[in-house]
């Protein structure tokens, strides 16, 4: 009885060995078949209208991985949310058409107030995820001012106009920072990526520069669009750096850098015409024997390939046009990733 015993606690012990090492590709492709995402694309007539118009729109669904027309949600519920007020404006619940389609409007109050107003759109199996992946798009709306004066008999040029007379108030932005691969690694040249906002939520583009704790220069560089852009920099554990960032009209901010990791690994990711090249990037005497790279996306992998030399070539022309993942692993667990964009 006591052998059975232990051959049983061998053998349970073997199963559960065997079920941890699944391998990443079952890991990637179950979870795109228990778990489908869908996403909403809605358009509308006009991106500004005047109080007590019609905001006549149509919104397509399709499978979030491969861009491939869905029905498995039969309604799309679309939202109008004042977005100085911070609150849900109306509500409606369209059932999709014989050619899934998703058409219909909202009838805007004539007592609404001039300002930016926001557009969601979602389903109910959609609501199961992040609320970032709801569609949201922004509109002008031309209504009362704040003397009560109505604005809704203004033409289109007029609206269009008091849209774009909107960026003189800025009073404020603010700086993100992002380091290629999530992690700044001690000595290693990396791409330090950055985005800069205006108060009023959009991207303004800046020149920014990074001094050190003397005020010294390291690196310049200025945004390429909406507000993003990158810098080279090679960090190093114990060097205090900062980033400035200046806009038009005499804003500017400024963020201190995240902080150094002494040892580690992440990735560097470039492309040239048909070709994908992914750089290994190390701190020194860091152990390569485990690192391997997984890229994969649209419901597919792509490749899983170990690190045998710093640079893993990859020919895009046999991969859907989209994002995809790349990421860094180490004994199958991820420390590195980001979001490529294939052309």
């Amino acid at each position: 009885m006591r052998r059975f015993i232990l051959l049983l606690v061998s053998t349970l012990c073997c199963l559960t060995g065997i079920f941890a090492q699944a391998s990443i590709e079952d890991s990637i492709l179950n979870h795109y078949r228990k778990l489908p995402q869908e996403k909403v694309y809605l358009h509308t007539d006009k991106p500004y209208y005047a109080a007590g118009d019609t905001i006549w729109f149509r919104a397509h669904l399709a499978d979030a991985v491969t861009n491939v027309p869905v029905d498995r949600s039969k309604f799309v519920y679309v939202e109008l949310l004042d977005n100085s007020a911070d609150t849900l404006m109306q509500r409606a619940m369209i059932k999709c058409d014989s050619n899934k389609v998703f058409a219909n409007a909202l009838v805007l109050p004539k007592s609404m107030r001039s300002g930016k107003y926001t557009i969601a759109a979602y389903t109910r199996w959609m609501m199961n995820f992040d609320k970032e992946q709801f569609f949201y798009k922004q509109i002008q709306i031309v209504g009362k001012n704040k003397d009560g004066q109505s604005g809704a008999s203004a033409s289109a040029e007029t609206m269009k106009e008091k849209s774009d007379e909107s960026a003189p108030y800025l009073t404020d932005i603010s700086l993100a920072l992002m380091p290629e691969g999530g992690t700044l690694i001690d000595g290693c040249r990396q791409r330090l990526a950055f985005k800069a906002i205006g108060n009023d939520g959009y991207g303004i583009d800046v020149s920014v520069r990074l001094v050190n704790a003397t005020g010294d220069i390291i690196a310049e560089g200025e945004s390429e669009h909406l507000g993003m852009g990158y810098i080279y920099i090679t960090p190093k554990r114990d060097e205090q750096l900062i980033m400035e960032a200046y806009a038009a009209g005499g804003l500017s901010c400024y963020k201190q850098l995240p902080a150094v990791a002494a040892e580690g690994a992440t990735i560097k990711v470039e492309q040239h015409n048909d070709k994908m090249f992914v750089q290994l990037l190390t701190s020194d005497n860091y152990n390569r024997k485990n690192l391997s790279c997984v890229i994969y996306g649209s419901g597919n992998l792509y490749i899983k390939e170990q690190f045998t030399e710093d640079v893993i070539r990859l020919d895009t022309t046999k991969m859907k046009c989209g994002v995809v993942n790349v990421a860094l692993l180490e004994s199958g667990k991820v420390i590195a990733e980001r979001l490529v964009f294939v052309r």
